[in-house]
């Protein structure tokens, strides 16, 4: 999938997502990992200030309607928040209350709700 409607989407998942993580972390690092690689430490706050694209991308190449089989997450050190994408569910899993009601509010203003689990 490709053109301006995608572009489009992709840049606004990624904006929210930044956005969030910034207002959650601070200046905390946090954990990227990427099935086929090394777990990475990431800064938000220092993506955010220089413009860097992210070492690894919250969603498999901003494509969350095609898998493409990839599978990326992100997270806190304590993991009391994150995100985990699947490209096979074309689902992008948000746990964490606080990353809920920030990030999940914002995404759900515009992209479908696959299913919601609660204890």
């Amino acid at each position: 999938m490709s053109g301006p409607r995608f572009a489009a989407g992709e840049a606004a998942i990624s904006a929210s997502v930044l956005r969030a993580f910034v207002c959650l972390v601070a200046d905390e690092e946090m954990i990227a990992l990427d099935w086929q690689h090394p777990a990475y430490r990431c800064s938000p706050a220092l993506q955010a200030l220089t413009g860097a694209a992210p070492v690894v991308p919250v969603v498999p190449n901003g494509d969350y309607v095609v898998p493409n089989g990839d599978y990326f997450a992100h997270m806190t050190e304590d993991l009391r928040w994150g995100t985990f994408a699947d490209p096979w569910q074309q689902a992008l899993t948000i746990w964490g209350d606080d990353l809920v009601r920030t990030l999940g509010a914002d995404l759900l203003t515009w992209l479908p709700r696959h299913r919601q689990s609660r204890a």
